[in-house]
């Protein structure tokens, strides 16, 4: 065995993970099911637990589980009926350390010696992390060694080495590590845990020391008696009972005095409390010892209604005590043992740690640093307060979540204060900081541009950045030292994902950092924007989804936007990445989420210059629009033409009618000219749907005066409700917009007196309208005469006096529109046809021509009189079979018409096709990086793609693409016959795995010997042209697991899995060679493609040869482990793989959440904010 291969079999030979469960009771109510009873939990052992919680029950997990499963989050996790609230963590312990037996897996004989369990839980002060100079991996290391120390050095001078076991564990939640210790002693884990506290390092040339540890500890009890022998103990320790009276007890409060002078119980040491409880007690050990088994039995009944036998004479608490239990008459009671102040022993030394921290003279502390970075941040964000509060029209909730992010702010000045979150602290710091900047540059892009789509944009991104923080902070700042004792109310998990949420944030922080390094020393760009990710789970969200507050491009006016971004240097192009998670199962999901995430990042990433990107767009999306123009030309001879669609004319009309628009608008193919070339992908995406929409638009003024309208009809549409008065003011304003569109078309020059009586005509409807559709207006139903008497009385309206009842977006868009009507310029309307257009279409006719001429020419019998026949009825119906100036003409014109008609339906195709390019390219990326093959990358569909009805359709483009890119291409060609081939591989998976499962778990008789003839039949596997029988197999593996109903979980699983990728696999079959067609067809497409796959590839190198970057190693490992777990089919290794990749999942997230706190200690200095905010 390796080297590697030995450590990772002694790792998980000695691993142990125990999901440790904290539970409150309600001990006035028991239903005494054995179910219920959590001290006799099948498979958990529980302890008696102290302080606020009563009960601490422990569970053993294994390495093989599902990650959620380790972490406790179940999908139907049940909650006891008496169980008041919980609280859960989880240890890991990848390599035993210590001289004694594991503490939870002692002997009988031993529990009853040593009955006291111990949870000492230990965070690592801030301090000692910004010191640190060691690699993140080493952190952890350095750490347990010391314990390791600590712990040796007290079992070494122990007398009775029997009478105490302990472990040393990781925290898989919040906190650093634990130690768990049993004893016979109660003060055994106090001793411990003073050691521990005491543990510092000596700064030099200083001379001061340092403290490397806080500790909080959990102080349990067996649930044997207790066997307290030693007169010490007894002497020296004391329990504290404090109990909270019942109802019952006040309601009979008279009697119960009563009760008590009969007794004659001595209770003047039970005394009385303010707060949660209304009494306390004090008992020695050997009091409570007495009191032991009737509290357990009080808190946890075996059997209802069950009755201890009567006790032997003890002390009056004791008695009253027990009295109290059983009449009712407390809610809840509450166990603490305190310890006399007896300093531990030690020689000095063991107080001193071997850890170097550097820390030169007069460095500041972390503490003071915090607090100058969130003043700072304080005047930025009181200067941005006033910003939003000066912006023209009142804003409401804008002004509301910019308060909220100031609360947000004073925050962390609040967890600056406690020292185990004093380092999120930061973390929050440097988000905010970022959103702060993000809102001051949508500001002045509102200031010049007075854009509503960037006011309405500034308000939703502010919104999601509150949202996400506060639900970021809430994971962080609830779960420290100040809160193991308080109840966890999640209704997904009880533990912590603190480690979780901050590994994942850290994994994708270093991978985009190393991402977009190497493509900026590769390619020279300079400037490329910054991502600091945060990972969030949300359950209002339906999936997994990456999102970029305050994105670039959102405004009209590109480069006056790229000039205020850079004119802010480094802070115009950093962003907010918020990942979100629709819950916290899909969290801890690892393998799917973790490879999904390379996904979803990959948004974010080009892998050519935006320039390059932009052309291939360009001249993809022209091409597909000119192929719908044709078919919508062709369409009425389409249906005259049965047996014929003249592909070959087709695709010359749609490649000539490409090239001529590309050269009338754009420059040319070959050297592409146009204003947005350079813009980010949404603006280019906006900019060229426009451009489109004015290309297909009859004129120019045309195209943007329904653009101006459209945007107005959409925002009123959005309060659209029972006006009949806001109904007739918008069939006035349309009747409007008609009149003053015949005055402006109608070919000659317009009386521009009339015109602008019609554009005040126009103004006064639309103001009519947002004023009837405001949710505050009093006249909703007011008749037609007097919205006529309305609309005439407008002249020069004070929009002062309907500030009140006018809703503040309708009147932006109306502002908006009423300028543009008010400001265009007559002299710059084309009254004429479009003459650049028009030349693009004259042009194309010309080409039509001679392709006719010349094909009809070149046409023999061998070709067959069908096609022959086609081609000149195609012809004629085109006017191309005579080349005439009349035939020109018509032709343009109904060029022109078509183009008029798909118009409206464009927009969103163009959409739809980028759309569709975007998650091509990112599962490209997704797959070069996780180096997947066929089979893994069709697993991971099948896990995240919904499997119900004929969903795949939606998503047939995407695989079939990228399987042929990847997978098929070969310098630049795609054959089916190889995109067939790597199906049938995959097939071959398949079928080994299903006939595994028929083999071991043995199904009903039928279903056996129906399918296993489909899985020997080579023609499952083996696809060739014009088989039947391969579709034939393939439809019948797909009924037969479709009809196969097991109770099994897992066997259910693997047959949903196959099921769907059996699906894939026949959809790739029947479409699969149309789509290497469409990929032929638009070859500046698969083009860039390929281009994608090599850049990709070469960036996978460049992981892989990262020696000098200790993090990205580990992140390319982790990819390796992630392939593991997609390759591997599910029957066979796949638990042996799970236990691997856990263990590797688990270390690569710890180490993640190291870098990040080391890098937040050390790295955030005293760095000035920008001078216009000091």
């Amino acid at each position: 065995m390796s080297e590697k291969g030995y450590e990772k079999s002694c790792r998980n030979e000695y691993t142990d993970i125990r999901l440790i469960t904290l539970k409150r009771k309600n001990v006035g109510r028991h239903d005494g099911s054995a179910e219920e009873n959590v001290l006799q939990a099948k498979g958990k052992q529980s302890f008696f637990a102290t302080d606020y919680f009563d009960v601490m029950s422990v569970e053993k997990k294994q390495l093989s589980d599902d990650f959620t499963e380790i972490m406790g989050v179940c999908q139907a996790e049940e909650t006891g009926n008496d169980e008041i609230s919980v609280q859960s963590f989880v240890l890991y312990s990848g390599s035993w350390r210590s001289l004694t037996e594991n503490p939870f897996d002692v002997s009988e004989a031993s529990k009853s010696m040593n009955p006291f369990l111990s949870i000492i839980q230990i965070h690592i002060t801030p301090e000692i992390l910004r010191g640190l100079e060691l690699p993140e991996r080493k952190t952890i290391d350095i750490f347990l060694n010391d314990l390791d120390e600590i712990l040796t050095e007290y079992y070494n001078r122990l007398e009775g080495k029997t009478d105490f076991t302990y472990g040393i564990y990781q925290l898989l939640s919040a906190g650093d590590f634990a130690v768990v210790i049993r004893s016979g002693q109660a003060r055994t884990a106090f001793d411990v845990s003073t050691l521990i506290r005491k543990r510092s390092v000596e700064i030099e040339p200083e001379n001061f020391r340092l403290v490397l540890y806080k500790t909080y500890t959990i102080f349990t009890i067996d649930g044997c008696i207790i066997n307290v022998s030693p007169a010490a103990e007894i002497a020296r320790g004391q329990f504290v009972i404090r109990g909270s009276y019942s109802n019952l007890y006040w309601s009979e409060k008279g009697a119960i005095e009563t009760k008590l002078k009969e007794t004659g119980w001595n209770i003047s040491e039970v005394y009385g409390l303010n707060g949660r409880y209304d009494f306390s007690v004090r008992m020695d050990v050997n009091e409570f010892r007495e009191l032991f088994p009737y509290l357990k039995h009080y808190k946890f009944p075996e059997k209802e209604n069950e009755k201890l036998q009567k006790r032997g004479k003890s002390s009056d608490k004791t008695e009253y005590l027990c009295w109290l239990m059983e009449n009712d008459y407390v809610s809840y009671l509450n166990e603490r043992y305190l310890l006399d102040a007896e300093e531990i022993r030690d020689n000095g030394k063991s107080a001193l740690s071997g850890i170097i921290i550097n820390r030169s003279e007069n460095k500041p502390f972390l503490d003071e640093i915090i607090y100058k970075k969130y003043q700072k941040l304080f005047r930025k964000y009181k200067k941005i307060h006033q910003e939003i509060i000066g912006i023209k029209g009142y804003r409401k909730s804008l002004h509301y979540y910019i308060g909220l992010l100031g609360k947000l702010l004073s925050l962390c000045q609040t967890i600056n204060i406690l020292s185990d979150t004093r380092i999120f602290a930061m973390v929050l710091l440097e988000q905010l900081d970022i959103i702060l900047d993000s809102v001051n540059i949508y500001i002045q892009l509102l200031h010049e541009k007075e854009e509503s789509d960037i006011l309405d944009l500034l308000d939703e991104y502010l919104r999601v950045s509150v949202y996400t923080l506060d639900c970021y902070a809430n994971y962080i700042r609830n779960n420290n030292l100040q809160t193991v004792q308080t109840p966890n109310y999640n209704i997904e998990t009880k533990v912590s994902m603190e480690k979780i949420l901050i590994g994942y944030s850290e994994f994708l922080n270093q991978f985009i950092s190393f991402y977009l390094n190497s493509r900026r020393q590769g390619d020279g760009e300079e400037y490329m924007n910054e991502y600091l990710p945060i990972v969030v789970p949300d359950l209002q969200a339906k999936e997994v989804s990456v999102e970029v507050m305050f994105q670039e491009g959102n405004g009209s006016d590109w480069k006056y936007e790229e000039a205020v971004r850079k004119k802010a240097g480094n802070r115009g192009r950093k962003y907010l990445l918020v990942i979100t998670t629709p819950t916290l199962y899909d969290l801890n999901c690892t393998v799917n989420l973790s490879a999904s995430l390379f996904h979803e990042i990959a948004h974010q990433f080009r892998y050519e210059s935006r320039k390059r990107r932009n052309d291939t767009l360009l001249k993809y999306i022209i091409k597909r629009v000119c192929g719908q123009i044709v078919e919508s030309v062709l369409m009425e001879c389409d249906k005259r033409m049965e047996y014929s669609s003249c592909t070959g004319l087709r695709e010359c009309f749609r490649d000539s009618l490409k090239d001529n628009i590309l050269k009338g608008f754009f420059g040319g193919e070959d050297a592409l000219q146009y204003d947005f070339d350079q813009n980010p992908l949404n603006s280019f995406l906006a900019a060229l749907k426009s451009t489109v929409w004015t290309i297909l638009r009859e004129n120019n003024i045309k195209a943007q005066i329904d653009k101006i309208f459209h945007r107005l009809i959409i925002k009123i549409n959005e309060y659209i409700d029972e006006s009949s008065a806001g109904a007739e003011a918008l069939a006035i304003l349309n009747l409007s917009k008609d009149t003053w569109m015949e005055e402006l078309l109608k070919g000659e020059q317009p009386d521009k007196k009339r015109l602008g009586e019609l554009e005040n005509q126009i103004v006064n409807s639309a103001f009519a309208a947002v004023y009837y559709y405001s949710d505050n207006c009093p006249e909703k139903n007011a008749d037609r005469n007097s919205v006529n008497n309305f609309i005439q009385e407008i002249h020069h309206w004070d929009t002062a006096a309907y500030d009140s009842v006018i809703d503040e977006p309708l009147m932006t868009a109306f502002s908006l529109f009423a300028d543009w009507i008010y400001s265009y310029d007559i002299d710059d309307i084309c009254l004429g046809p479009d003459t650049g257009k028009n030349k693009a279409l004259s042009d194309t006719y010309s080409d039509l021509c001679d392709c006719w001429d010349k094909k009809i020419r070149a046409s023999s019998s061998d070709e067959g009189l069908d096609l022959h026949f086609a081609w000149t009825e195609y012809g004629r119906y085109l006017g191309i079979d005579w080349r005439h100036e009349e035939n020109q003409n018509t032709f343009v014109k109904t060029v022109l018409e078509n183009m008029e008609k798909i118009a409206e339906d464009v927009s969103k195709d163009i959409e739809r096709a980028v759309l569709y390019y975007r998650e091509e390219t990112a599962d490209i990326f997704m797959n070069v990086v996780l180096d997947l093959s066929v089979f893994g990358y069709l697993n991971l569909l099948a896990e995240n793609l919904p499997n119900n009805g004929d969903v795949l359709k939606k998503y047939e483009e995407r695989i079939i693409y990228v399987l042929c890119i990847l997978y098929c291409e070969k310098n630049g060609e795609i054959k089916t016959d190889t995109l067939w081939d790597v199906c049938g591989e995959v097939m071959k998976k398949v079928c080994a795995d299903l006939e595994m499962v028929l083999v071991r778990y043995k199904p009903d008789q039928e279903i056996t010997e129906k399918l296993f003839p489909l899985l020997h039949d080579e023609k499952t596997c083996i696809w060739t042209l014009g088989s039947a029988g391969s579709l034939d197999n393939l439809e019948s593996i797909i009924r037969i697991l479709s009809e196969w109903k097991t109770q099994n979980e897992y066997i259910s699983d693997i047959l949903q899995r196959y099921l769907m990728i059996s699906k894939m696999l026949r959809m790739i079959y029947i479409n699969g060679d149309d789509y290497i067609n469409s990929l032929n067809t638009y070859g500046e497409l698969k083009e860039d493609f390929v281009i994608g796959k090599m850049s990709i590839k070469d960036f996978k190198n460049k992981m892989a040869d990262s020696a000098n970057k200790a993090q990205i190693q580990m992140i390319e490992q982790y990819c390796r482990s992630l392939k593991g777990m997609l390759e591997e089919p599910y029957i066979g290794r796949r638990k042996e793989k799970m236990s691997e990749f856990n263990a590797d999942s688990i270390e690569f997230f710890l180490t993640m959440y190291y870098v990040n706190k080391i890098n937040r200690a050390q790295g955030f200095e005293e760095e000035e904010c920008e001078n216009q905010y000091n």
